[in-house]
């Protein structure tokens, strides 16, 4: 068949009835779930308040949150941009989302946000009934950034916000306060604390706040609860979905308490610990803080971490200038280190020689790491070892021509 003949064929096809609108599930329990309507601009939104008392949510600690300073948000997010920070003036987001694959097919169909107050804690939660509602949460949703400072959230930089953002875009909404500075815990706590065996939320609540949920519901199981709930239409089996995300965004607030308390109660932390404090106190350029955590950490030599927390410390001061420190701490690590590395031999010799100009201090160095050395290969010949000693012998032996040639020249 020519093209024309084809046309002429489509024109005299008759077009099928188009298939009628399948009605959609009625939804019950909206006001049992303590959600109210309200109309906006962009239509009909469902919300649910809450609000929390410091003597209801104890173990969260909100008086400890609400004490804290703007130089302890600058500590806790390693960000400047979060050092004038109120504790009123955050905003705590997290969301329930209809699957973690992201993708266009994924959108949050609840929005918890918590704002501290001297008061209480005011909870609210946007649930999205359909998806045409998106504009009116999102709508809404934009408002309560206004006057804030900074968000807080878990796992919301790589999550929660990207994933917003996308949603404000398809649904071509401009929402401004998503580019506030963003304290990002999940991240915060992955530096400050090691050894976790896990860092997931209820991980980190268990160990930081002591909380253990005994009856919540595994965030894995949200999205099939959530599905099935809307074929239903019985959304009274969501409740636990709700009290979830409560739950999500107080463990942030006593996350945030307990983080900013590792800068001042350092006292008895392990020294691994220690230098995660130290670290981050060096890279904000705190060095005073950080030599003063660092002195006493170093009392403690048995303790794991404690040649990484040396290295460290005798690094700052190498960095700043400070040979003379950076010396006294290479000779208590030769001491005091009960594992031998030729590092704080190689960097003590190198004073001596660089810094002080005496070569036979720096030989007599390189004499006693050789005899820890020979002790440790003959204990276990690890490649480190072979390399160490190739590094010894060539240091050693341009020493000792340095050193002729002093002798010839006198």
């Amino acid at each position: 068949m020519s093209i024309r003949e084809k046309l002429a064929a489509l024109q005299r096809t008759t077009p099928s009835a188009p298939s009628p609108p399948q009605e959609r599930t009625p939804l019950r329990g909206l006001e049992e779930i303590g959600l109210e309507c309200t109309e906006t601009l962009h239509g009909p939104l469902w919300i649910r308040h809450k609000r929390f008392t410091a003597g209801q949510i104890l173990p969260y600690r909100l008086e400890d949150f609400l004490q804290l300073e703007p130089r302890q948000f600058l500590l806790i997010g390693k960000n400047h941009a979060l050092q004038g920070v109120h504790p009123g003036k955050l905003l705590f987001i997290d969301t329930e989302t209809t699957g973690l694959a992201g993708g266009a097919g994924t959108y949050a169909f609840l929005v918890g946000i918590a704002i501290c107050s001297e008061e209480a804690v005011e909870v609210r939660q946007y649930f999205l009934v359909d998806l045409d509602a998106e504009k009116a949460l999102y709508s809404s949703l934009a408002s309560e950034f206004g006057g804030r400072e900074a968000i807080a959230s878990y796992n919301g930089k790589s999550y929660d916000l990207p994933l917003i953002r996308s949603r404000c875009v398809m649904n071509r909404i401009n929402f401004d306060g998503l580019d506030l500075p963003h304290l990002d815990l999940l991240h915060a706590v992955r530096r400050l604390y090691k050894g976790f065996a896990s860092y997931t939320l209820g991980e980190v609540e268990g160990r930081l706040l002591h909380i253990r949920r005994e009856e919540d519901i595994p965030g894995a199981l949200i999205p099939g609860l959530y599905f099935e709930a809307m074929r239903s239409g019985d959304l009274t089996t969501l409740k636990p979905v709700f009290q979830h995300n409560v739950m999500d965004l107080l463990s942030l607030i006593g996350i945030t308490a307990a983080a900013a308390g590792r800068f001042d109660a350092h006292e008895g932390l392990p020294a691994r610990d220690l230098l995660a404090v130290i670290r981050t106190l060096t890279d904000l350029q705190f060095y005073g803080d950080a030599e003063r955590i660092g002195r006493t950490a170093l009392c403690t030599p048995a303790e794991e971490g404690w040649t990484s927390l040396a290295r460290h410390r005798a690094g700052l001061h190498k960095r700043r200038g400070g040979y003379t420190e950076a010396a006294e701490i290479w000779k208590e690590w030769i001491e005091q280190a009960p594992d031998f590395s030729f590092e704080p031999y190689e960097e003590l010799a190198k004073y001596h020689e660089h810094r002080a100009g005496d070569i036979a201090a720096a030989l007599d160095i390189l004499a006693r790491a050789e005899g820890r050395l020979e002790i440790a290969r003959a204990l276990h010949d690890h490649y480190v070892y072979r390399e160490w000693e190739a590094s010894l012998r060539h240091r050693k032996e341009r020493l000792l021509r340095k050193q002729q040639l002093q002798r010839r020249e006198a």
